[in-house]
């Protein structure tokens, strides 16, 4: 019986530790209507990271853009242009940490490890190079295996962070 709990519980932290924490997206949109009124896309990609990564990371987007109603424009002319940026911070850095102290709050700087990665998404117009639609996320990858980073959870990330991204509005006329 005991071998069997020990079995069961080893499975379920198993399962646990490989799941991944949702992202933390935030995202603000300036008219839906000019973006949802717009049929096709083009990607750029502003990162000095793996061009493996930043491959998987654009089909991503791609697919789920497509998911959305939108059209991956193949002859450059598109009516929208998604720009993402990551940076990846490993290193220290110097971090306020609040002291409550009596009626007043004091800061003490303490430096603290880093080790995370910043995404930056605009969503612009091509025609107005206005920003329509930007969302950005930060994620701690300190419990995060780096080396397993696939197409499948590539996919997973960039639906998350265009969740609030208009779908596309078809018109039967």
């Amino acid at each position: 019986m005991y071998k069997n709990l020990f079995v069961l519980a080893f499975t379920l932290l198993a399962l646990v530790g490989c799941q991944s924490a949702q992202l933390d997206v935030q995202y603000a949109g300036v008219d839906d209507s000019k973006i949802t009124n717009a049929s096709s896309f083009k990607i750029e990609a502003r990162s000095d990271i793996k061009a493996e990564t930043l491959e998987m990371i654009t089909m991503g987007i791609e697919k789920t853009l497509m998911e959305k109603g939108y059209k991956k424009a193949d002859d450059g002319k598109a009516e929208l242009v998604v720009i993402y940026q990551i940076n990846v911070i490993q290193g220290e850095e110097v971090r306020a940490e609040t002291i409550p102290v009596g009626t007043t709050v004091m800061t003490r700087p303490k430096l603290e490890a880093v080790f995370e990665a910043k995404i930056l998404t605009n969503v612009l117009s091509a025609e107005s190079n206005e920003v329509l639609w930007k969302a950005s996320s930060i994620r701690d990858l300190t419990q995060v295996k780096t080396g397993s980073f696939s197409q499948e959870k590539a996919n997973q990330r960039m639906s998350e962070l265009f969740e609030g991204f208009p779908s596309r509005q078809f018109s039967l006329y």
